[in-house]
């Protein structure tokens, strides 16, 4: 199968629209948009591999519009893997995103955001290795813009003047011999016509257009959160933002509806707040109200038995890979079943104690 080919086939597999993706005239190459490569970061390939982009915590940002050898430079990097259906790494790539006045457009107002798309844009095709099908960025170069985008500017016609008299030749000319100029009669001003007048749409019409819109959105989330469960127990609102492509109002009305209707369930306050469908989880969802709870029962019941707060925050790190509860819980990293875990670790040390003293 010869590469266009495969690249047709594959178009149909992320279903590709006709504004995703168009092949380069001088190098036939295949251009994919943005939009396409957040397509692909989210959807499985064909052999049920999933793509593990880095979260914004996780950028390594270089540099922040510091001064540099082509002006003002913005330079991020993050690590893009390829997981295999049972979770396990098939490839890891690290992928870089510069912008900088010589390869930034003018009107670009956030050089940030340029960077982050074209380390994204690398990350996700480094790590499918399509690179080496003659498949680019978008953000690559200016010259791999979408052809049928650009307008072509059409020469002006030249307007022949004539030829050229000079003003001693007119001078010397009779004015017998000129022709009389007839004045135009004035014409009464004719009537302006009506503007049209565009078609008003009725309230029931755009109430069934904007619920037509709203269930595509809750569609495209409910696609993303299902595609991502069998290795990310839930998303927050920027990542399912970045996989649908939708702006943060639309997620949040589609979230709403969902939850309201007991597919999609939220956990986790402020920035910590991910969702997930109803069901993926391995317990009940950890509320605020029963988080205080339960950890204040269990830092008591370990401190009783005589274990630290040194101790506590030790086994902390080991089940939630963060210093404190607090912190482990706002980043959506603390269950109840965790919480069991450290109390579990904190017994068995008090158990091992107590053996040690008897002996």
């Amino acid at each position: 199968m010869d590469n266009n080919t495969l690249f047709r086939e594959l178009a149909k597999h992320y279903k590709f629209t006709e504004k995703d993706w168009w092949q380069h005239r001088q190098s036939g190459s295949w251009i994919l948009a943005h939009s396409a490569v957040l397509k692909m970061s989210c959807v499985p390939t064909p052999e049920g591999n999933t793509i593990l982009l880095p979260s914004m915590t996780e950028y390594n940002w270089i540099k922040k519009g510091e001064e540099g050898v082509f002006g003002r430079e913005v330079l991020v990097g993050g690590t893009f893997k390829l997981l295999d259906p049972k979770g396990k790494t098939i490839r890891s790539v690290v992928a870089w995103g510069e912008a900088n006045p010589l390869n930034v457009n003018k009107n670009v107002s956030y050089p940030n955001i340029m960077a982050v798309k074209r380390m994204i844009d690398r990350g996700v095709l480094g790590v499918l290795a399509f690179n080496q099908l003659n498949i680019y960025s978008a953000v690559e170069a200016e010259t791999f813009s979408d052809p049928k985008q650009k307008v072509e500017k059409k020469p002006e016609p030249k307007v022949d003047s004539g030829p050229q008299v000079s003003r001693g030749y007119l001078e010397k000319m009779d004015t017998a011999a000129r022709p009389t100029r007839t004045m135009p009669q004035p014409q009464p001003p004719k009537p302006k016509a009506p503007p049209a007048q565009a078609e008003k749409k009725t309230p029931e019409v755009r109430s069934s257009e904007k619920a037509t819109e709203v269930q595509s959105h809750k569609e495209r989330v409910l696609e993303v959160l299902g595609a991502e469960r069998h290795h990310v127990d839930k998303l927050s609102r920027n990542a399912i933002s970045n996989c649908t492509g939708l702006d943060n109002s639309a997620v949040d009305r589609a979230l709403k509806e969902l939850m309201s209707e007991g597919i999609v369930v939220r956990e986790g306050i402020r920035r910590g707040t991910k969702y997930g469908l109803a069901g993926s989880s391995s317990g009940p969802s950890l509320t605020h109200e029963l988080f205080n709870d339960l950890w204040r029962d269990a830092v008591g019941r370990m401190t009783n038995m005589g274990v630290s707060y040194q101790q506590i925050g030790q086994y902390t790190r080991e089940v939630t890979g963060h210093d404190t509860a607090v912190s482990a819980y706002n980043a959506g990293d603390l269950s109840i079943d965790k919480i069991e875990k450290i109390f579990v670790l904190g017994q068995n040390w008090a158990a091992s104690r107590a053996d040690s003293v008897q002996v």
